[in-house]
């Protein structure tokens, strides 16, 4: 083995493409081992030392930077082997992750253009300063983007090709690539330094498509920052539509106002619901402060182009929203909150700035007052328009999305409720102080306990009617006789005349009822919930009919 590469993935479902292509268009012999966060680093290392490779790559990204700066000294203490850094969060300062992680070389930008060049260097124990995307720890300095690897994805091989690279797709994310690079220039995104889009042969992506399904892939998420920006859009989507197993799902990063209608209506026409997933920026409906950001956005067009895809219901959408850009204040955020959640989107997801290394926005951020961690990710902490306490004060608000919104627990009732209110954004914010009253963890709790939350909620605002719903949404979401977060009736007599009269109306077994149903009293009578093979049922008796039995 002449070079090893290491991964650290967030967690095992999301497995790593870099470590792959760079094998796969590699003619030296690499192997590649995989792990997570919660892996030790002494057994990293120990595994590294079973094995005869003559030099280690490490694949850096924001979210493993501390654990592969550490990886790298510890490799370097005990292995004495060189090491060789690469990945997106390294290639924009790669003279401060020289210093702090003691690798050898750093590899800039697309890693497969000079990946074999560095790699024998290194193995040679030479310095190769020929190599315009790398830079030594000898000779510490930043690469400018002009020098950094590009790839002609046109002769790549797939990083699937390898049968071991494909090994428990069922139960991971199939990443796939249809293109590199964006047509746009957002100040505060990694991709806007990589101006123009080159695209992959069609007949390779539908190919890796194809390899990727037999292997028995179920999920599929494609890196293309705009996938809609290819000509061949209609062909992939017309493809998978065609092959697709089922249960499988196809996720793509969509430019909303560049969506053509046509395709639209073509996917309406042709694809099952729920095959496509697409995730569309909106980042701020407010059109300074995406001039402020270089961000080109038709907001109208782009909100008429959603409404049409939430309407049919076809497509998945996953809406994205910024929270710290400069120029949005507070009140601004939440307008932008507020027209993107009346929209209907399934999931929203709110996130903070990150002032990432090599972006534009970065490097203004004294310019906008913008205060930072330094450690990744990069968050934001205060802005020339947001305080630290709005900025918790958002916090808040993506905490009390994610639990009671995203993860789908009630159904559609949060958006239902919450479209009726004067602001979404202080209906998610007032909940979420009773979710702090009820001290509840946001990481560590049970269903019932977010029931209850929502319930207290609705009780302090006399909200019976919707109160009501909300035990119902409970009861028919489960598959089996849930625990309840409320009380059930249980009086001896009254049960047996509410089921002797509703198995008498529905023709369904009495025995039935009083193994497994659920009986509760609403204000316009009885209901009872039964649970029959994974099924939930609901039946009503009236007070006047359940008197008369």
């Amino acid at each position: 083995m002449d070079v090893l590469l290491i991964a650290i993935n967030a967690k095992y479902i999301h497995p790593s493409p870099a470590v792959r292509l760079l094998k796969a268009n590699s003619a030296l012999a690499v192997e590649f081992f995989e792990y997570t966060l919660k892996d030790s680093l002494t057994d990293i290392v120990a595994d590294i030392a079973k094995t005869n490779a003559k030099m280690v790559g490490l694949s850096v990204y924001i979210w493993n930077a501390s654990m592969m700066c550490s990886l790298s000294k510890a490799i370097k203490d005990t292995l004495n082997l060189p090491v060789l850094l690469g990945g997106p969060e390294v290639s924009h300062d790669a003279a401060y992750y020289l210093k702090v992680s003691q690798a050898d070389a750093i590899l800039c930008g697309e890693g497969e253009p000079d990946f074999d060049l560095v790699s024998r260097a290194l193995i040679a124990g030479a310095v190769d300063t020929t190599i315009p995307s790398v830079t030594w720890r000898d000779r510490p300095c930043d690469v400018p983007i002009a020098y950094q690897g590009k790839a002609d994805v046109s002769t790549l091989s797939s990083g699937y090709d390898d049968p071991l690279h494909r090994l428990d797709l069922a139960h991971r994310i199939a990443y796939v690539e249809a293109s590199r690079g964006c047509p746009f220039s957002c100040s505060f995104c990694l991709s806007s330094l990589d101006q123009g889009v080159r695209f992959f042969p069609v007949d390779t992506v539908l190919s890796t498509l194809d390899t990727l399904r037999k292997a028995g892939a179920k999920t599929f998420k494609f890196l293309d920052r705009t996938f809609n920006a290819s000509k061949a859009t209609q062909t992939i989507i017309d493809h998978i539509v065609k092959t697709h197993e089922h249960g499988a799902v196809y996720q793509f990063e969509i430019t909303g106002d560049m969506l053509d209608p046509s395709l639209i209506d073509h996917i309406h026409a042709v694809a099952p619901r729920g095959l496509f997933r697409f995730e569309v920026g909106i980042q701020s409906i407010h059109a300074a402060v995406n001039a402020r950001v270089f961000r080109r956005q038709d907001t109208a067009k782009l909100f008429n182009t959603l409404r049409t895809l939430i309407d049919h219901d076809i497509v998945t959408l996953h809406l994205d929203l910024i929270a710290g850009l400069p120029g949005e204040t507070l009140s601004m955020f939440a307008k932008t909150f507020d027209a993107t959640f009346d929209l209907g989107a399934k999931e929203l997801q709110l996130g903070v700035l990150k002032l990432l290394r090599g972006t534009l926005l970065r490097d203004q951020a004294s310019h906008y007052d913008m205060v930072f961690d330094a450690r990744p990710p990069y968050t934001i902490k205060k802005t020339a328009w947001l305080s630290a306490t709005d900025l918790k004060t958002i916090g808040h608000i993506e905490t009390t999305l994610n639990l009671f919104h995203n993860r789908g627990l009630f159904g559609s009732f949060i958006y239902d409720l919450f479209k009726t209110t004067p602001s979404p954004f202080e209906a998610f914010l007032s909940l979420h102080a009773t979710l702090t009253a009820q001290n509840i963890n946001p990481h560590r709790y049970q269903l019932e306990d977010l029931y209850r939350v929502l319930d207290t909620w609705l009780v302090a605002r006399d909200m019976l009617a919707a109160q009501e719903t909300l035990r119902r949404v409970y009861l028919l979401r489960a598959k089996v006789k849930p625990p309840g977060y409320f009380t059930f009736v249980t009086h001896p007599a009254l049960t047996r005349r509410v089921y002797e009269h509703l198995a008498s109306k529905h023709g369904v077994p009495l025995e039935l009822f009083n193994k497994h149903a659920r009986l509760i009293e609403e204000a316009q009578g009885y209901v009872a919930v039964l649970y029959q093979q994974h099924k939930a049922t609901l039946y009503h008796c009236s007070f006047a009919d359940c008197e008369s039995s």
